[in-house]
């Protein structure tokens, strides 16, 4: 019996080398996991001004690129794409070179990344059975989409177009609980499975013992404001309150920083490092790990991280939301700034809650977020797009 031959396809940075992009994490892994069992081809859909590189790891499988145009920004130019779906229009010229591409592969399954690629893989869930990586709904943050009542009005009315169509993937995998209902809508005739972020063990082995450190690590894209703004108001509180000499920052974004945190790294308690090495060493090497973002869809990767290295979380109630309330245990949460800062310093001079919260941590990683129990329904879910998929060129 023939290897199944599968081709993973998506934009060049989300198998990029990056340590704080969690999709890029979660993805990487992903197509190591595949490649375990499988051969494996892939196709990059680059988009104009994105100059990524795949992860130099994956360099030995086959790689075709295809250029994509500028995605519709507009709401005219997507009333026009979304008519174009209803109406089953021929293919873009772009289309057909991603069909020809794939072609050559002669693939079993096709798997492609998202989130922020969706109707562009339309012309390969004709025809191949595919799972799509949803992931998450990006749409509800405010600097990706209007949240007028307009615009959303508008969304669900492209979101009903687009779910009318019969170019669908036969599994459509969230990240979370919380994002399932979303991909439901937006993917009617797929099946909808739920696999959470989960670490690599070979890379983020599961700590025995708490962090040690002096300083407070904080991880992620830094570059976007969702994830800078709840940073920028917990350091303008500490400045206010004079406490940078007792709580001193290590900023770790290897897409750069936010504009308005620049003002900051000028100062002698608050450090920038956009590539440092192995970033669990420098979990284990914090204190505490602050995760800023106030909005969040998804599930933030960097609460996972620290738990695993056995660092002390602090977050706002909005990192926290999609862990439930069973994690309340494993986290120190706050609405405001003021909170924030109260709960450093706690996190700082008290280690026997440090231990406590290191604990149920590690309680959250090994009951819920198993990367081997995930894999295994991972891989089930591949199997079951290739046995139910009923289709061909369309």
């Amino acid at each position: 019996m023939s290897t199944p031959r599968v081709l993973v396809a998506g934009r060049p940075s989300d198998l990029s080398s990056s340590h704080t992009d969690g999709f890029a994490i979660r993805h990487r892994a992903m197509l190591r996991l595949i490649a375990g069992r499988h051969e494996v081809m892939l196709l990059g859909l680059r988009l104009p001004h994105d100059d990524a590189r795949i992860d130099p790891e994956f360099d030995h499988f086959p790689y075709a690129e295809v250029a994509l145009p500028p995605q519709a920004s507009t709401r005219t130019a997507r009333a026009v794409a979304a008519v174009r779906t209803l109406a089953r229009s021929a293919p873009a010229p772009w289309e057909l070179s991603i069909a020809q591409t794939a072609a050559t592969t002669a693939p079993s399954v096709v798997v492609t990344l998202g989130p922020w690629l969706n109707t562009e893989y339309r012309i390969l869930y004709n025809r191949y059975p595919s799972v799509y990586l949803f992931e998450e709904d990006l749409s509800r943050m405010a600097e990706l989409a209007s949240q007028s009542r307009q615009g959303r009005l508008f969304r669900r009315l492209e979101i009903g177009a687009h779910g009318r169509s019969r170019s669908q993937p036969q599994v459509v995998v969230a990240i979370s609980d919380v994002e399932a209902p979303t991909a439901r809508l937006r993917f009617p005739r797929s099946r909808t499975a739920v696999v959470p972020i989960t670490l690599p063990t070979a890379e983020w082995p599961v700590a025995t013992s708490a962090s040690e450190g002096t300083e407070i690590i904080v991880a992620g894209v830094l570059a976007e404001e969702r994830n800078s703004e709840g940073l920028v108001e917990v350091l303008e509180e500490v400045q206010r309150r004079g406490l940078g000499g007792t709580l001193r920052f290590r900023l770790i974004s290897h897409s750069g920083l936010h504009p308005s945190l620049e003002r900051f790294v000028s100062t002698d308690w608050v450090e920038h490092r956009a590539d440092p090495g192995p970033i669990d060493e420098i979990y284990r090497t914090s204190k505490v790990a602050l995760v800023p973002a106030k909005r969040v869809t998804g599930m933030k990767t960097t609460v996972l991280q620290a738990w695993t290295t056995g660092c002390p979380v602090v977050c706002f109630s909005g990192s926290a939301g999609a862990f439930g309330h069973e994690a309340d245990d494993a986290l120190l949460i706050g609405n405001r700034a003021g909170e924030i800062v109260e709960h450093l310093l706690r996190a700082m001079q008290d280690d026997q809650l440090r231990v406590a919260l290191v604990a149920h941590g590690l309680d959250q990683v090994l009951k819920r977020f198993d990367p081997t129990v995930h894999a295994k329904r991972f891989l089930d879910l591949l199997a079951s797009a290739t046995q139910h998929y009923v289709g061909g060129p369309a």
